[in-house]
């Protein structure tokens, strides 16, 4: 009795072993086939994106077309529009468009969505314009700074007033955030002694 009970059960689990691993062949072969999938036609999130940027508001609605539709026929997956100054334009080769978020901008994101709309693109927008995301609104405080030095030597040892001079800045101060110097601020003041020269 007990070896009839044994072996219908030893059958069966045998059975079932076999289902199941014919079942993970089956479902390896499928995620490979998946995988490989993916590779010859990558899914939108899977595809490269780029920032695409508005250099003072310089667009022209036929070449935002034409530039997606490019964009799309080598398979990237999108784009991020950034409005941004030109840095370097010494012969003002880039001429200025609208300004950051006028109707007319506006009208040219409009333009922007329905055509990644059409073409199934991704398209972002960075909300604000500028190298460091700020604007006219953005208090000079908050705005991008440099930091410059002034030094003095004195001799001691004493307690005495000092007064440092303001920083010289650089020519190419526009870079380095000191534009116009509208905001300055006391930083830090550090104090060390100088090596002695020994003859």
């Amino acid at each position: 009795m007990k070896k009839l009970i044994l072996i219908p059960l030893l059958v069966c689990l045998c059975s079932c072993h076999n289902i199941n691993h014919k079942e993970k062949v089956i479902s390896a072969k499928q995620q490979l086939n998946f995988l490989k999938a993916g590779f010859e036609t990558p899914p939108l999130e899977a595809r490269p994106r780029a920032l695409w940027a508005w250099v003072d508001g310089n667009f022209d609605k036929p070449e935002i077309t034409r530039e997606m539709e490019e964009a799309s026929r080598m398979g990237m997956g999108g784009f991020d529009i950034w409005d941004v100054s030109k840095v370097v334009d010494e012969n003002n080769i880039v001429p200025a468009g609208p300004a950051f978020m006028s109707d007319e901008y506006v009208d040219a994101i409009c333009h922007a969505i329905n055509e990644a709309k059409r073409l199934q693109l991704d398209l972002g927008l960075i909300i604000a314009s500028g190298w460091n995301a700020g604007g006219a609104w953005t208090l000079p405080e908050h705005q991008t700074m440099g930091i410059f030095r002034s030094e003095k030597i004195v001799t001691g040892p004493g307690s005495r007033k000092i007064k440092l001079d303001f920083p010289v800045l650089p020519d190419d101060r526009d870079r380095c955030g000191a534009a116009g110097s509208v905001h300055r601020k006391e930083n830090q003041f550090f104090s060390y002694p100088t090596p002695v020269k020994v003859c």
